[in-house]
């Protein structure tokens, strides 16, 4: 596995040249600039083969179903 980029906040990560072989990303629900949810729902709107791997310190059931309704292809609280 290879780390291809990181970013800081939503609008670092909604401008990175998505043609880089990135098949995974990790996603935080709690993010500068934004929603992680609503990250992910723009990312898959465009990228629709990337899958997003969800890490959050905030109660698993709360937003476990959330974020898998939003295109999330897990959740590791």
């Amino acid at each position: 596995m290879k780390s291809v980029a990181s970013a800081g906040n939503t609008r670092e990560a909604l401008g990175f040249d998505w043609d880089a072989p990135a098949r995974i990303v990790v996603v935080d629900i709690s993010l500068d600039g934004g929603s992680g949810l609503e990250l992910i729902k723009d990312i898959k709107a465009v990228h629709p083969y990337v899958d997003m791997i969800v890490l959050s310190m905030h109660d698993e059931m709360l937003y476990a179903e959330r974020a898998m309704r939003a295109g999330a292809a897990g959740l590791c609280p």
